[in-house]
Order: structure tokens, then sequence, then C-alpha cells
């Protein structure tokens, strides 16, 4: 019996639940719809090592644009996951104004062009971060606005903010705008299931 029911319960589990119970209305279903992280294969830049398509290269790890792609990036988009978490937002501003831009994010890649690293150093997105900004390094000069954009409290916590701040430095000297996004909040659990219950259950 208790068989039985573990397998059924993963069924439920993987097919996310009994969806058939609850009835949304289009606006609700759209909403969830649309609540997913920016990744690769769902037609955005965040080229991230979880996925298990990911391999460490430049080439892959940079040729990413987004906004109206038949036009010349002029801006660079540059970053960790926190930096891809802007880039819906910045899709729809450089659609709306006919521009591309172009965004370079892995894993923990705060903004630096030192090696020092947030994640772990084991895990690929370390090596793919420094190929990251190796690019920028050689490249800044390139654009004509730089975004960065990243977890800024744990460049705090873990002392690597000095290596941010020699960045914007060394940007500065560039005739290039630049811009810093403000980091998200930083919620201490998903929120999302509180979501989805408050939408399935009308609370």
């Amino acid at each position: 019996m208790v068989l039985a029911i573990g397998v059924l319960g993963s069924f439920v589990f993987v097919d996310k639940g009994v969806e058939e119970r609850f009835s949304l209305n289009a606006s609700d279903e759209n909403i969830i719809d649309g609540l997913k992280i920016p990744y690769r294969n769902n037609g955005y830049c965040f080229y991230s090592s979880h996925d298990p398509s990911f391999e460490v290269s430049q080439s892959k790890g940079i040729d990413c644009y987004l906004g109206n792609k038949e036009k010349n990036a002029k801006t660079l988009l540059f970053g960790d996951s926190f930096a891809g978490h802007n880039e819906p937002f910045f899709d729809e501003v450089f659609k709306a104004n006919d521009a591309s831009f172009q965004s370079i994010v892995t894993n923990w890649c705060v903004p630096s062009l030192t090696e020092n690293f947030i994640g772990s150093k084991t895990n690929k997105a370390y090596e793919q971060c420094l190929l990251n900004r190796k690019y920028l390094k050689e490249n800044m000069q390139n654009y004509e606005n730089l975004i960065f954009a990243g977890s800024w409290g744990n460049a705090l916590e873990f002392e690597q903010f000095k290596d941010v701040e020699k960045l914007i430095d060394e940007a500065a000297k560039l005739d290039v705008n630049i811009f810093l996004m403000a980091a998200p909040y930083d919620y201490k659990k998903n929120p999302l299931q509180g979501f989805y219950k408050s939408i399935y259950f009308d609370q």
C-alpha cells in the first residue's frame, strides 16, 4: 500500500499536481506560464552551468543577443544570474526602441576583471566566468553602454566588491555610459509556492 501511494504521489509531483482540479482563467494561466527563469532554452541568454547541455566556451557564452536581434548591439549586459534576472525587462525595452543588446551572464559571475569567484571554483561556471571576464576586458571600449548587474550582497559578503569598483574605474576611463542595476530582492524562501496557492485557492 505504501509503495502504491508513493508511486501515485510521484506521478502527481512530476506532473506538478493534478491541474484539472483547478479551473484557472486565461489571465492566471498567462501569469503562471510567464514565471520562468530566463534560460537559453526559453529564448533568453542566461548561460547556466545547471543546464545539461552547458559547456565551457567563450563563443557560446558570449554569443547571445536580445531585443531586435537584427540591429547591431551597442549595449552589453554583464554579470551573474541576478543580471539574467534583468533580461526579460531589457528585452521588452530594446524591442520597443528597435535596438539590440548583448547579454553575457553566467552563474556567480559578478562583474569583475579578477579571478575571484563567489561560487565554487570546481563548478564549470568558474571557467566560463573567466572567459566572460576576459572578453569584457578586451572589448569594453567597443560598446556605447555597459550594464553591470549582480548579487552585490554576495560580493560584499565575500569581500569582492572592491573588484566591482575596480571594474567601474576601468570602464569609466572609456567613452562609454555605465549603468548599475540594483540587485533584486533576495527572498529567503521561494515565494512561488505561496503565489500558486493564492491563485489555485483564490486567497
